[in-house]
């Protein structure tokens, strides 16, 4: 009797939930190589994929019905294509994207050394000192006179600050 009910239920649900359309295909380039991490969407549902590395992709359950399907990715153009999918049947896409070159505007990139703190980092240890437990700095701070006066009353209270910390830690 168990068997009966089980098998009952089963034909029941079938026809209620139908399994509806699929939606396969590939995407390629201009030049035949496949473009893996596209984005697969059908406009106005929820449905989507991403084509893997032989640029396959696989959109299922489809309902019935006329769908638009957009491919996208970065550094190509979007491609539309209009499909019609029915029911239990699989439509075959497959894309071939341009690649969208841009000419972007020239960016200049300027570095500039610290000028108000030029002392800052000029401070090594005798090689010697590096193996003992308690190595101690040598200040190297032959330099041109700070730009500024008050860079050149703010050198002494730095450098006792760096010195301090450097003690704290060794």
């Amino acid at each position: 009797m168990k068997h009966y009910l089980i098998f009952i239920i089963l034909l029941i649900n079938i026809p209620l939930f139908p399994k509806g359309g699929s939606i396969v295909g590939n995407i390629f380039d201009r030049e035949g190589n496949p473009l893996s991490g596209t984005n697969i969407t059908i406009s106005g549902t929820t449905l989507g994929a991403e084509s893997n590395e032989k640029g396959f992709y696989y959109i299922e359950p489809v309902k019935k019905g006329l769908y638009e399907v957009k491919a996208q990715f970065i550094g190509y153009k979007s491609e539309n294509r209009i499909v019609v999918v029915e029911e239990n049947k699989r439509v075959r896409v497959n894309f071939f994207l341009d690649s969208d070159e841009m000419i972007l505007p020239e960016t200049i990139i300027i570095g500039k050394k610290d000028t108000l703190y030029p002392w800052f980092n000029k401070f090594a240890f005798k090689k010697e000192s590096l193996n003992k437990k308690k190595a101690r700095p040598i200040f190297l701070f032959k330099r041109k006179k700070p730009i500024t006066e008050e860079a050149e009353k703010n050198i002494g209270f730095f450098e006792n600050i760096y010195y301090n910390i450097w003690k704290i830690f060794n």
